[in-house]
């Protein structure tokens, strides 16, 4: 999932300003694969185990020594709407553990932070990504 312009972020309870995008990958931590014995390509494969890692990239109009470090533990809410009105708005949530942070220029000038995150299942069988409606204009 990508989410690029977000209306508004909030991380470990702070605002969080000029964000440019949030992308959420799902990395397989074990795969199986098993092949037959009939042929070179693979007849079954699973995925048991993987992890979810956020990525938040945000403008810095300065230099900033504020922020989160590794270990940090919270929550990421973020809402998003194919408009700028409130038809079609999502809400993401997810509890989240900042795993790197790095202040950088990228090409043009711009100073970037990402920040990256792994998220956390509640009970290791649920999503760690919730999304849902916030047609209403709730935050």
């Amino acid at each position: 999932m990508l989410v690029l312009n977000p209306q508004s972020v909030t991380l470990l309870g702070e605002v969080v300003q000029r964000v440019r995008r949030v992308a959420v990958n799902r990395v397989p931590e074990r795969a199986l694969l098993e092949w037959g014995n009939m042929g070179p390509y693979a007849t079954f494969a699973d995925v048991p185990e993987q992890r979810v890692e956020l990525e938040l990239v945000a403008d810095l109009e300065r230099g900033s020594l504020d922020g989160p470090t590794p270990g940090d533990a919270g929550e990421l809410v973020l809402f998003t709407s194919p408009t700028a009105g409130s038809g079609g708005r999502r809400r993401v949530e997810a509890s989240v553990v900042i795993t790197a942070v790095y202040d950088e220029v990228e090409p043009g000038g711009k100073a970037q932070r990402r920040i990256k995150m792994a998220a956390l299942s509640s009970d290791g069988v649920e999503d760690p990504i919730d999304i849902s409606h916030a047609e209403d204009g709730s935050r």
